[in-house]
């Protein structure tokens, strides 16, 4: 039964204290289902250790606008940062070495604040 494994699952994270990374779509709409992503994972009682948005739309913003609102509402710890990646190359022909390159500070900020935050280990959403 489909809902058996993922009740499991969802048990298995809870039961050994991992870290969740939710990560959401810099693109327009990217804001409204990282919300709601994130609404879902607080009503099954996780807690979010930090917020990925991966891509670049300057006329959306979204990692900086999706902090504003969180920290308006009081509804995100300050412990919960939100960060904000390029994007991937959309040619699958391209290798992804500069990219990692360019992300490599990022990552390890995301890694510092985790092991800084850390219960057990992490996950990504």
């Amino acid at each position: 039964n489909h809902s058996d494994g993922t009740h499991n699952v969802n048990n298995n994270i809870k039961n050994h204290s991992i870290q969740t990374v939710l990560v959401g779509d810099a693109k327009l709409g990217g804001i409204s289902c990282t919300l709601s992503s994130l609404e879902s994972l607080w009503f099954r009682n996780y807690t979010v250790s930090a917020i990925i948005f991966v891509g670049t739309d300057d006329n959306c913003q979204n990692a900086s606008t999706l902090k504003e609102y969180l920290q308006r509402l009081q509804i995100m710890p300050s412990s919960c940062p939100v960060y904000s990646l390029p994007s991937i190359p959309s040619d699958p022909s391209i290798p992804l070495h500069s990219w990692y390159d360019k992300t490599d500070l990022h990552f390890d900020q995301i890694h510092q604040h985790l092991c800084n935050h850390k219960n057990t280990s992490s996950s990504i959403v």
